[in-house]
């Protein structure tokens, strides 16, 4: 009955798709598309429902505004020397652009400085770069995301109990009591995320985080994470995971252990994570708009090589989605970007 729901479901969003991608049909008038440009978009990861969407959105961008398009990414999230290598191809290849996502806030700084060096601009796109010469900056607002996390997962307890964080890069775990470590050798969103839900958690003496987890890029390790948090912490009540592979390691773990009595706010909208919407393991998933961030990051591409002043930030945005809105015609471009 519930994949019965799920495609019925697919099958609504496709409906209500057919005048959303009209908004990306057109280009702007004062942009030059005779002239083919090369710009290289360089992710975190070469798999995953984010990263794909990611790259759909540049692909859409690429074909309207006639652009080049060259995508790279490294097997893993945590493979910083590759992703600095790629960057390090682009300069030699002459990329007009170079769009990043950066695995490593500083570990991709001192790359970033050389493409400024030669001229190449680089736009950050979904993870910031500790680099002072990034031209912009497309993507959400992590601070804010963790927060939205944070809240919604409060409420689900009534403002008491355990809480467990599985968040994402680092392969440590630490105890609440402990003073957080540093993590800008690592992806800035995941320190963003994890900073603000811990900020807006302090708000209630009766909740307790007494457990941080960080999963590497596979779902494997996530999941054993997620077993080991719940042997070390019977009384657990909530879970929040903070990217899509910690959500995916982690629903499965509650899914298949029958852990009904923990509730649990995800990151991000594969299809997988709204069955689990469906089926009630998870009760709620911050969504970011992946589509939005790749389209957008190739547009200003074109503005920056066009001569075109771009903001120094652009963000677009996180949204919390539920049983109850997954549904509502504006929510439906985030959750199924379907642009064929």
């Amino acid at each position: 009955m519930r994949k019965v729901r799920f495609g019925l479901t697919l099958l609504l969003c496709a409906a209500v798709w057919t005048t959303v991608t009209s908004c990306f049909n057109s280009s702007p008038d004062y942009i030059n598309t005779n002239q083919t440009r090369n710009v290289h978009l360089i992710v975190k990861m070469n798999r995953g429902e984010y990263w794909n969407t990611v790259k759909q959105g540049a692909e859409a961008a690429a074909k309207e505004f006639n652009v080049n398009l060259t995508f790279k990414a490294p097997n893993s999230e945590s493979d910083v020397d590759e992703q600095i290598e790629m960057v390090e191809n682009s300069i030699e290849e002459k990329a007009d652009v170079i769009i990043l996502a950066a695995s490593s806030y500083m570990g991709l700084a001192q790359v970033v400085d050389k493409a400024a060096y030669f001229k190449i601009p680089v736009i950050s796109v979904d993870a910031e770069v500790g680099s002072a010469r990034v031209t912009t900056y497309v993507g959400s607002n992590s601070y804010e995301a963790g927060q939205k996390s944070a809240e919604r997962l409060i409420q689900l307890l009534k403002g008491y109990g355990e809480i467990g964080i599985l968040n994402f890069t680092n392969s440590y775990s630490r105890e609440n009591n402990d003073p957080p470590s540093s993590m800008s050798s690592g992806p800035r969103d995941a320190d963003e995320r994890e900073k603000g839900f811990l900020n807006y958690a302090a708000r209630y003496p009766n909740v307790h985080v007494v457990q941080i987890s960080y999963t590497s890029s596979e779902t494997r390790a996530a999941e054993n994470l997620t077993r080991l948090m719940l042997i070390k912490h019977p009384n657990l009540r909530g879970i929040a995971t903070l990217n899509e592979i910690a959500s995916q390691g982690a629903a499965k773990v509650l899914q298949e252990s029958g852990r009904s009595d923990i509730s649990m706010v995800a990151f991000d909208s594969s299809p997988t994570m709204m069955e689990l919407l469906q089926d009630g393991t998870v009760q709620a998933t911050v969504v970011q708009n992946p589509f939005s961030n790749g389209y957008l990051a190739v547009k200003h591409a074109v503005e920056v090589i066009e001569g075109i002043d771009v903001p120094e930030r652009v963000d677009t945005g996180t949204k919390l989605i539920d049983l109850e809105n997954m549904l509502w015609p504006e929510n439906q471009k985030l959750l199924f970007p379907f642009v064929r």
